[in-house]
């Protein structure tokens, strides 16, 4: 799993140089209009399946199913000022939607600086948080 830092540091350059798609939680199917969601997959696995330009379903499961990815969406939303709506998985069973969460609020941001200025935000504070282990 690729460290969900460097992830959200990547991300950021990437959205600084190629944009970011800002119309919902699906794209386009072209690297000029992904998501932050697909932007931080592709950082977190070193690249983008055909799913993301054919089916954004097994796109959105992809993103799901990645480890890393996920590390890094969760930081992201943690350092949002609103909390990640919740989704019913099974009756009773509520989970943060944190692609959701993530997605709609760069939607809604203003600026695409405004999305790279949170997700270097997000980098800074997972790195305070995270310990580094002792050299052997």
């Amino acid at each position: 799993m690729r460290n969900p830092i460097s992830t959200l540091q990547d991300a950021a350059a990437v959205i600084n140089t190629d944009g970011l798609y800002r119309g919902g939680l699906c794209w386009r199917g072209d690297l000029d209009h992904l998501t932050i969601a697909a932007h931080i997959y592709a950082r977190a696995e070193w690249g983008l399946p055909d799913e993301f330009f054919t089916d954004p379903d097994a796109a959105l499961r992809l993103i799901q199913c990645s480890a890393g990815t996920m590390a890094a969406i969760r930081a992201l939303s943690d350092s949002l000022y609103t909390t990640a709506p919740e989704v019913e998985i099974v009756p009773g069973l509520y989970v943060a939607d944190h692609i959701r969460h993530v997605t709609k609020w760069a939607a809604d941001t203003t600026t695409t600086s405004e999305v790279i200025g949170r997700l270097l935000s997000a980098a800074n504070a997972l790195a305070i948080q995270t310990p580094i282990a002792p050299a052997a």
